[in-house]
């Protein structure tokens, strides 16, 4: 007869499969995701999105009253990460920009209400960077 010196070896099968799960549970390889709501007095949506392990994750769309869209983007462990779009009341694109780890990094894109854009420009952590192009009402830079 063979002698053991692990003690899950004396474990019947199940019991170390359990056990297996538990350590996976606990060790925080596993995450728990749940989607988030949040509502405006009337009971309409405000703010729609996913949580994993309490962090904001994925999509995540906020809600002007009316149920139109006021802005959205993208999140990866509770930080903004890639392009957020801000809206105006009436559904046309207000300005959009870029983030990376919560900051502001890239290009940002304001737009008047007629769609024409009013100021394109470059930020690096959160710095202005280089010349901003602004535009007139028919389109065309100010110099």
């Amino acid at each position: 007869m063979q002698v053991s010196n692990n003690l899950l070896d004396l474990c019947p099968m199940n019991f170390r499969v359990k056990v297996f799960i538990l350590l996976f549970i606990f060790s925080g390889i596993a995450s728990f995701s749940q989607s988030y709501e949040s509502y405006h007095p009337d009971g309409k949506v405000k703010v729609r999105g996913m949580k994993i392990n309490g962090l904001k994750a994925g999509t995540w769309t906020w809600y002007f009253p009316d149920g139109g869209i006021k802005v959205t983007g993208h999140y990866v462990r509770g930080k903004r990460n890639g392009i957020f779009t801000w809206f105006f009341v009436d559904g046309s694109k207000n300005y959009e920009g870029e983030y990376k780890e919560d900051i502001s990094n890239g290009t940002f894109k304001f737009f008047k209400k007629n769609g024409k854009p009013e100021a394109i420009g470059s930020l690096f952590n959160e710095v202005k960077q280089d010349k901003w192009e602004w535009y007139f009402d028919n389109g065309k830079t100010m110099e």
